[in-house]
């Protein structure tokens, strides 16, 4: 008998590339996002605990420049649901494993804060527990496509007129399909562990230029105006990456050609 695995956010960008996943290896998935009309905050609802093996928590609000405009929307949403997961996992002592985001690192939105407190709500409530912090999120498959636009591959895939904040930036970009097997990773490892928090990175920075001139390798001409903004790079700081068995299998080179192929 396979395990079964609920998945908030299911139709999401994650989400969409972690249940294909899951499906792969055998497991049977139970979803729950909005877009099928289930709210994460009424979870009860749609499942039935004794038979529910994990949860993969991956719904919430994530715009950043929303999240700086309408502050209490996201704390009520993202610390609410959270807390409902949290309670379903201590009630019936089901794992969780927690998307959450290197932006706790720079905490200067509701957003990143928000996600500081949900990891802190299910430390409290979960007896066997893994946080993700996910570095930024680059590429797309057949099903697994960031359709809200919240990236900037979404952004130039749009418009590839871009306003670049600063040329000396950096970011580590992590292929979606590598989130995904972070995701599932993490389902094997709370077998017969309580607890891990982790960052997922690559370990390589690139600059926003170097992601202008990866368009163009791939025959895709992107114009841009520097702001010189505040050099914001964030960098990793805990890796326990080899306690899940996880490294990357996908370049950043790969993360843009598929941006490419499947807009």
């Amino acid at each position: 008998m396979s395990s079964k695995v609920l998945i908030t956010g299911s139709r999401g960008y994650v989400g969409a590339a972690t249940k294909e996943l899951l499906e792969d290896y055998g497991y049977e998935v139970v979803e729950v996002d909005k877009k099928i009309n289930k709210d994460t905050r009424l979870i009860f609802k749609y499942i039935r605990p004794k038979t529910l093996s994990y949860i993969i928590h991956l719904s919430a609000k994530k715009s950043i420049q929303d999240s700086i405009k309408y502050p209490l929307s996201y704390y009520m949403n993202n610390l609410f649901s959270t807390f409902i997961i949290g309670m379903t996992s201590r009630l019936f002592n089901i794992p969780v494993v927690f998307a959450s985001s290197a932006a706790v690192y720079n905490p200067y939105n509701p957003y990143a804060k928000s996600k500081l407190l949900e990891e802190r709500i299910l430390k409290a409530l979960c007896k066997k527990l893994v946080i993700l912090r996910y570095f930024n999120i680059v590429g797309k498959s057949d099903k697994a496509k960031d359709e809200q636009g919240g990236n900037i591959f979404s952004i130039i895939n749009k418009d590839p007129n871009i306003k670049i904040n600063s040329i000396s930036s950096t970011r580590d970009y992590v292929h979606v399909l590598d989130i995904a097997k972070a995701n599932v990773l993490s389902i094997k490892y709370l077998k017969d562990n309580d607890f891990l928090l982790t960052d997922i990175f690559t370990g390589n920075q690139f600059t926003m230029i170097d992601v202008v001139d990866e368009y163009k390798a791939n025959g895709v001409t992107i114009t841009y105006t520097v702001l010189n903004l505040p050099d914001l790079t964030v960098l990793p700081e805990i890796d326990n990456r080899d306690l899940l068995g996880w490294s990357p299998s996908y370049t950043f080179s790969d993360g843009i050609k598929s941006e490419i192929n499947f807009r």
